[in-house]
């Protein structure tokens, strides 16, 4: 959209073109023909009687258009005319704080409670998640999820880690194991954190191979693109299960540990916890990236100026072709 600063100018328009049409009838000829023409006394009394071609009038009010063209882009330069147009900038913020920021990264614990951990193997787990949220020491936000065939117990990131402690105990082992549903429902959790480039943590823990394990390839997917890293603990000896959770962690960028033997169990979820320290007690970098938009305006009166010098400069050379004369 186009506006003037100076609108006020623009009224000049029908006074000078209305100067120009009298200067050109009533003051034009006479001043030619006492420049260019030899004064006889009598040529104030004999006006030649000349009928004019179609064409020749066309070329004269050619001529007349380009001269007053000229006039016009000269008074749109006086009045200032702006441009103005809306721009949507993309606009990417960083702040660098430590962990003292209000949102602290959050790590999920997931914890296979199938019909196979029954026993000793899931009191010791759970003894192993309460000493894993010790070594934290509510450095980090901690969640929760246990499942079978499915899920059994998943709570959300959160700061109430004695609401964590207190469903711990509470966990019992049964059914069968699927993979896919803690990994579904973890990844929707942890993704708004990724948005907005906070550091967030898994802990996966389990003694045997998924029933839906043909599933779970795509979803790690998903957790390497957003950057979310899982460490797996694998709890028995059987290299077939180890080497699914190892896998899982190669490709999210986590780390695989096996606990073969129950009792250290406990030592190996101490050593994720020291890993994940270790990550989250650096500078956390948060980018928060927004839209603004501006209303620009830009200046046309320089580009008026050059299309009046423009249209002077062929209206010069129309009217010297047209009668050999320059004005």
């Amino acid at each position: 959209m186009i506006t003037f600063e100076h609108p006020q100018a623009l009224l000049a328009i029908p006074f000078i073109t209305t100067i120009y049409v009298v200067a050109k009838a009533i003051i034009g000829k006479r001043l030619y023909r006492k420049i260019h023409v030899v004064e006889h006394p009598l040529i104030d009394y004999i006006e030649p009687v000349i009928s004019k071609t179609r064409r020749e009038k066309l070329k004269e009010l050619l001529l007349d258009a380009f001269s007053l063209l000229s006039i016009m882009m000269i008074v749109f330069a006086l009045a200032s005319p702006i441009s103005r147009y809306t721009m949507i900038q993309h606009v990417e913020t960083e702040r660098i704080g430590t962990l003292e920021i209000k949102v602290k990264p959050p790590v999920v614990l997931v914890l296979d409670n199938s019909g196979s951990m029954s026993g000793e193997k899931i009191e010791t787990a759970k003894k192993a998640l309460l000493s894993f949220i010790d070594k934290i020491d509510n450095k980090l936000d901690i969640g929760l999820v246990v499942f079978n065939g499915v899920i059994d117990i998943a709570v959300p990131p959160t700061p109430n880690i004695t609401k964590i402690k207190k469903i711990i105990p509470t966990i019992n082992a049964t059914d069968g194991t699927m993979y896919t549903y803690p990994l579904n429902i973890v990844y929707q959790w942890l993704k708004p954190y990724r948005e907005f480039n906070v550091s967030v943590f898994v802990v996966f823990a389990s003694d045997g191979l998924p029933a839906d394990g043909d599933k779970v390839p795509p979803l790690l997917q998903k957790y390497s693109a957003k950057k979310i890293p899982i460490y797996s603990i694998f709890i028995g000896k059987e290299r077939g299960g180890y080497n699914f959770l190892k896998q899982m962690s190669e490709k999210t960028g986590g780390e695989a540990f096996l606990a073969d033997q129950i009792d250290k169990l406990a030592d190996k979820f101490n050593l994720v916890a020291e890993k994940i320290l270790s990550k989250v007690e650096a500078n956390v970098s948060i980018k928060l990236t927004y839209n603004i938009t501006k209303t620009v305006k830009e200046n046309l009166s320089l580009y008026f100026g050059l299309a009046s010098i423009c249209l002077l400069i062929v209206y010069v050379l129309l009217r010297f072709s047209e009668y050999n004369i320059t004005f």
